[in-house]
């Protein structure tokens, strides 16, 4: 594989054959797609709320579970979304 483009925030991975492979990452709160960006991914893989419920006795309720989903893509500077990528490597961010 070779690198190119390589900027603060994108390394654009191409194999020799030709074929571009994204690198997405799974963050675990909205304040981690800034680590995701350093560490070179394309966008968010996988997204985990979990913390949403913890050290709390009641529910997150749907406005907050949206809240908590829009600090991600508004803040994420990943560009505009995509449903479904291209071929595609999962990784964790290195946070």
């Amino acid at each position: 594989m070779k690198k190119a483009n390589v900027g603060p925030s994108s390394i654009l991975i191409v194999t020799q054959d030709g074929i571009q492979i994204d690198l997405y990452a799974n963050i675990e709160l909205p304040d981690d797609t800034a680590s995701a960006r350093q560490v070179a991914a394309a966008g968010v893989g996988l997204y985990r709320t979990e913390f949403l419920f913890m050290n709390r006795l009641d529910v997150p309720d749907e406005e907050e579970h949206l809240a908590s989903y829009l600090h991600v893509v508004k803040g994420s500077k990943f560009g505009k979304l995509r449903r479904k990528p291209r071929r595609s490597w999962w990784v964790n961010s290195l946070i």
